[in-house]
């Protein structure tokens, strides 16, 4: 270990004596000895980032960072027996993961009676929260409330929400007797923008074959997808024509691919089109 504070403090070298542990120190300013540890502490700080990147403020940065080596110890280690997680490897028993939530999840918590003012008997009984992360019993949370305020809560005593998202709906494709109920058209979704458009991308009315592409709505578009794609397959000299070997010989057969490229806003930014060979119908010999 290196000579950080962490690591010669009177605490830890006693601990180390106490389980025969022999304690040497790497040379000074050598960050490349310490491999595994920084390593490690990398990967913390880069989820702790991922965390952090939708709250301005960075005053969780330690409940975030302990949320992360919550989810590490969880996690299989490849250095372990058979993969598995520190967590097994110190208890002996698998590790539940039904209790994990998203960090700064949004949240209700129950207003329990001892803490219900006087008059407030018409008051709401919930109170908005955000979740900032667990405790040694998975029953329980560590919560953030509006005013900051942060305590352990029991998981009976919240509710998770998940925001909606109402996709549109394009009513000039429908008569007005046959539109569709909105219903039938919400996500429940809260991703950042450009995780959005991909969510938005999977909706999309992509063909899936030519006689789709060509008889559809955009079909001037996707001609156009197609016709760049023969020029570029044609500019790079993909393929070089060549006589049947035998009228018995089945050729490779090919197929168009399509797809639509959004933007960071959820935007159509390009109609694409691949060619692509059918492989899998291929015979070694």
């Amino acid at each position: 270990m290196d000579n950080g504070e962490e690591y010669i403090e009177a605490e830890v070298n006693k601990f180390f004596r106490s389980k025969g542990i022999r304690h040497l120190y790497t040379p000074l300013y050598s960050h490349q000895s310490n491999g595994v540890s920084e390593r490690y502490n990398r990967t913390i700080q880069t989820m702790v980032r991922g965390m952090l990147i939708d709250y301005p403020d960075q005053c969780l940065w330690g409940e975030a960072c302990q949320v992360a080596v919550y989810l590490q110890n969880r996690l299989p280690h490849s250095q372990l027996p058979q993969k598995k997680t520190p967590f097994e490897m110190l208890y002996q028993k698998q590790p539940s993961i039904g209790h994990l939530k998203p960090f700064g999840s949004h949240c209700y918590i129950h207003i329990v009676e001892e803490r219900r003012p006087a008059g407030s008997k018409l008051q709401p009984r919930a109170e908005s929260a955000i979740f900032v992360g667990y405790t040694e019993s998975s029953l329980i949370y560590k919560v953030q409330l509006a005013n900051k305020h942060m305590f352990t809560v029991r998981a009976v005593n919240y509710i998770f929400t998940e925001p909606t998202l109402v996709s549109p709906v394009n009513t000039s494709t429908y008569p007005p007797s046959e539109l569709p109920t909105n219903e039938s058209h919400t996500v429940s979704i809260d991703l950042p923008y450009g995780l959005l458009a991909t969510a938005l991308a999977v909706n999309d009315n992509k063909p899936k074959t030519f006689k789709q592409a060509t008889e559809c709505a955009d079909s001037s578009r996707w001609y156009k997808a197609m016709q760049d794609e023969l020029k570029l397959l044609a500019d790079q000299a993909v393929w070089t024509v060549v006589p049947l070997p035998s009228p018995k010989h089945n050729i490779v057969g090919c197929k168009w691919v399509y797809k639509i490229k959004r933007d960071a806003a959820g935007n159509i930014s390009r109609y694409k089109a691949r060619l692509v060979a059918q492989g899998y119908s291929q015979q070694p010999g």
